[in-house]
Order: C-alpha cells, then sequence, then structure tokens
C-alpha cells in the first residue's frame, strides 16, 4: 500500500512574507521542508523558483538554488560538526560559495552574531558549549549567511524552553521589519504544531492534514473564522489563541 505524505499541496511564497504552516504530527509539515529545501524530490508535480522549475534543473543547477533556500531544523546540534568553532560553522558556507579572505570572513561572522543577539567573544567556542537558544541562534545565522531568499524553520522552537522561544520570535520579526529592502528580506516558512508562536509571528497561515492542505489564508481572519475542523481542532488545543483572535507582540 502506499502513502501520500503529500497530496495536492499547492501554495504561493512570495518575497518578504511570513507564513505558518502548521498541523498535527504526521500532516506532511516535515515532508513538504524536505522539498522546498530540494532534500528529497517528489514523485509528482513541480516546485518553482524564481520561474524555475526545479524537476528539470541539474544538480548543478540546483546547487546554485540551494543557497537561496535555507532549512533550519530542530535540532541544530545534529546540523553542526562538532569539532567546529562558531567562526568555522560560520563561515563555511563563503568558503565554499564565495571569495571573502578570512579576515572578510571573521567579520561578517561577527556581524552575523550580533544579528541574531550572540556576541562576538563566542566565535571561538565550539557549539557544545553553546545553551540550546545559542546553538539555535547559531543555525539561524548561518542559515542567513548567504542572504536566502526563502528561510524554512521546521520545528525550530519546539524544543526551546519559551523565553528562548520568544528572543527568537523577536529575531524573526526583526528580519520583516519593513524599514530593511523587501529584497534583502527572506520570505519566512514557520512550521510548526504550536499554533500560539505561529498566530505571534506570521502573517499568513496553511493548515494541514493527512498531506493535504485543508484551510489557508491571512492570519487574522483564519483565527477569527476557521473554517476547517482542523483548524478548530488546534485552535481548541492552544492555550493563548482564540477564534477572536488578536496578534500579540512577542515576548
Amino acid at each position: 500500500m502506499s502513502v501520500r505524505a503529500l497530496d495536492q499541496v499547492s501554495f504561493v511564497v512570495q518575497p518578504g512574507t511570513r507564513i505558518a504552516i502548521v498541523g498535527a504530527s504526521g500532516s506532511g509539515k516535515s515532508t513538504l521542508a524536505a522539498c522546498l529545501a530540494c532534500l528529497e524530490k517528489p514523485s509528482s508535480g513541480s516546485i518553482c523558483f524564481q520561474g524555475r522549475n526545479l524537476e528539470f534543473l541539474s544538480e548543478s543547477e540546483l546547487q546554485n538554488i540551494r543557497p537561496q533556500v535555507q532549512l533550519v531544523f530542530q535540532d541544530p546540534a545534529m546540523a553542526f560538526n562538532p569539532i567546529f568553532t562558531v567562526l568555522e560553522i560560520l563561515e563555511e558556507p563563503w568558503i565554499l560559495q564565495t571569495k571573502l579572505n578570512s579576515e572578510e570572513r571573521k567579520e561578517r561572522a561577527a556581524e552575523l552574531l550580533g544579528r541574531v543577539g550572540l556576541p562576538r567573544r563566542i566565535l571561538d567556542r565550539k557549539s557544545a558549549d553553546l545553551s540550546g537558544g545559542q546553538r539555535q541562534r547559531l543555525a539561524i545565522a548561518r542559515a542567513l549567511a548567504l542572504e536566502p531568499k526563502i528561510l524554512i524553520l521546521d520545528e525550530a522552537l519546539s524544543a526551546l524552553d519559551y523565553s528562548v522561544q520568544a528572543q527568537i520570535a523577536n529575531l524573526l520579526l526583526d528580519l520583516a521589519d519593513p524599514s530593511i529592502p523587501l529584497a534583502a528580506r527572506p520570505a519566512v516558512l514557520f512550521i510548526t504544531h504550536d499554533l500560539v508562536m505561529a498566530a505571534r509571528i506570521t502573517d499568513e497561515i496553511i493548515v494541514m492534514q493527512s498531506g493535504r492542505i485543508v484551510e489557508s489564508g491571512p492570519m487574522r481572519e483564519v483565527m477569527r473564522n476557521p473554517a476547517h475542523m482542523a483548524t478548530r481542532a488546534l485552535i481548541a488545543g492552544a492555550s493563548g489563541v482564540s477564534s477572536s483572535h488578536e496578534k500579540r507582540p512577542a515576548v
């Protein structure tokens, strides 16, 4: 018996938008993330990026696309080489993709740390010596290193305590600051089962169930008037969100 992890999933990501993709475990969220990041190839259908169908691109062409679509996993420790320092983790994308010299890479690394609220002094520390919240910020910093067009966070906050979740949520809101030129603002796909956090940091929502999109639209409208039973169940199970939702800023 074949199982369709994703079935008839279709949506458009506009530059600079913040979209929550929510659903219960097994709804297909992580499979969708892997497909969008070119880590998995769908058996049918197409994924288009800037007008190009990724299905028909060669591996060398995909190598040019992948830096523009960055994925942050739930457990950042699994994404880092444990013998690397913070500087080595951050500069690896630049070594592979740019011609920056060592001093330029170090300065950019320090700038990235500041952008995610981490001090320059940790550049020489190993990732294993950092807290969970610091590692997750480091993962986001590395994802931002090549200025991606799309940033995908797959349950990236679920393993963190509430205070750290709030700090990273504020970071994601900062990335969408209108004062930043639209071309420099990545579109953010926030994949989660946490409807409370999704409501705080995104403007649009996609609700998934059994591999399908069952509801989508502006966050505020969907929260006020949920049309599908899956959406209503998520709202009923979430603390701090109701159908009379008003967006509240992160702590």
